[in-house]
């Protein structure tokens, strides 16, 4: 066991929960704060590091009404997945324009809350911008039931975790829609082809967006309802009521896309989420619409 060392996690909801609990198997003090501005000030006093677990649209406010009780060399570990709906900006970079003197990181794999909760075997990535950082932080929050991979590749892992949910829209709906493990297969394959173009362009590896926070995550998503995602996206596919729960893909698809255009990068799949979501497109137009596309080489 490591050393202990005290952590704030802002966020009380299922996955702020499940690290509260995987923290404390590691041995370490933590410090849990809700929705309460006092408490989460709280929180930052002789805290070693933070884990800021809070929806990716909420980001940005919190950050705000901390900044001047964070230590300029405290960690940010942020663990939300999702871009930032006004600016576009992935969530390591709407906390670097907060607090540009601290370390931001990102911690993200294919993990559901419910089972890193009940102690299951789980796996992700903690990246931070320097190796060595995210390596000793890796080291100190890890353990053998949560086993954590050092990464410098911040933006790729953050990006990892915001396409995948838009994807896991995508799979979904497929799902939902009756069309057939090939098609969801193809989703995931060619949905991971997106990724990798457009995190190419924004100077994240290949081999991040293949690994725990970039394929590993899509799979899990796309594959089980228990992704609030691909729960959402299987109703839509079955033209059943909608959950009525926070599903962040639907929130990241506009500023995803958006982003892929300034940079000229094709999405076609996540453009297809954001016709049927936002524009009124039917699921039947948009899946044909894909199929129609002129057939490129294939990306590996």
């Amino acid at each position: 066991m490591s050393e202990q060392i005290r952590i704030a996690i802002i966020g009380t909801g299922a996955w702020g929960g499940a690290l509260d609990a995987t923290m404390r198997r590691a041995g370490h003090a933590t410090i849990l704060a809700d929705r309460s501005v006092d408490r989460q000030r709280a929180a930052m006093a002789d805290a070693d590091a933070l884990l800021l677990v809070v929806p990716a649209q909420t980001v940005r406010q919190v950050l705000d009404q901390i900044a001047d009780v964070t230590p300029p060399d405290l960690p940010i570990i942020i663990c939300a997945k999702g871009l930032e709906r006004e600016t576009g900006a992935l969530l390591p970079e709407v906390a670097t324009d907060i607090l540009p003197a601290n370390p931001i990181g990102m911690l993200s794999g294919p993990n559901f809350a419910g089972e890193v909760l009940r102690g299951l075997p789980a796996a992700a990535v903690l990246a931070l911008p320097d190796m060595a950082l995210a390596e000793l932080w890796a080291t100190r929050l890890g353990h053998a039931g949560f086993r954590l991979y050092a990464s410098d590749d911040v933006i790729g892992v953050a990006l990892g975790g915001a396409m995948k949910n838009v994807l896991a829209i995508a799979a979904g709906a497929v799902t939902g829609a009756g069309l057939g493990l090939n098609a969801r297969a193809a989703v995931i394959s060619r949905g991971l082809a997106e990724l990798r173009r457009l995190g190419r362009a924004l100077g994240a590896r290949d081999e991040t967006l293949s690994g725990l926070s970039g394929l590993g995550d899509l799979v899990l998503t796309c594959t089980d309802e228990t992704s609030r995602n691909f729960a959402f996206g299987a109703a839509l596919g079955r033209d059943a009521d909608l959950p009525d729960v926070l599903v962040e893909g639907v929130h990241s698809v506009a500023p995803l896309l958006q982003r892929a255009a300034i940079l000229g990068i094709e999405l076609p799949i996540a453009g297809a989420v954001h016709e049927v979501l936002h524009l009124g497109i039917p699921l039947q137009q948009a899946v044909s619409d894909l199929l129609s596309r002129p057939v490129g080489q294939s990306e590996a």
